[in-house]
């Protein structure tokens, strides 16, 4: 069986590779380099491509990888939910959304990075 990023879940990796890029100030040309053209990476932040290869080569540069034995992420976490404990007041979940946060831009996992649509 050949293991390949799902479809529904490239779209939101090539956000992510972008992201992540820009967060660390790596040059376009410095991530591509050996993986794929310019173009290309342009695209996989616009729609899938076919190649799970260059997913998985870019996201190396990133120090980031793509984690083939989950099918799925465990909960999405987004600034609403820590936004809507802080406007009730909630302390407690408010702390608990923050650190859940945290911890999952400290994960390597690129499924569980968290980014805000």
């Amino acid at each position: 069986m050949l293991l390949d990023i799902p479809n529904k879940e490239k779209l939101y990796i090539g956000r992510v590779i972008d992201l992540r890029r820009k967060q660390l100030g790596l040059t376009v040309e410095f991530i591509i380099e050996g993986i794929c053209s310019r173009n290309t990476y342009y695209k996989l932040q616009k729609e899938p491509i076919l190649e799970s290869e260059i997913y998985d080569g870019i996201l190396k540069k990133l120090d980031l990888y793509y984690d083939y034995r989950q099918n799925t992420n465990a909960k999405d976490y987004s600034l609403i939910d820590l936004w809507i404990s802080f406007r009730n007041e909630n302390w407690k979940e408010f702390y608990i959304e923050k650190d859940n946060i945290l911890r999952r831009i400290d994960s390597k996992n690129v499924k569980l990075y968290p980014i805000w649509s």
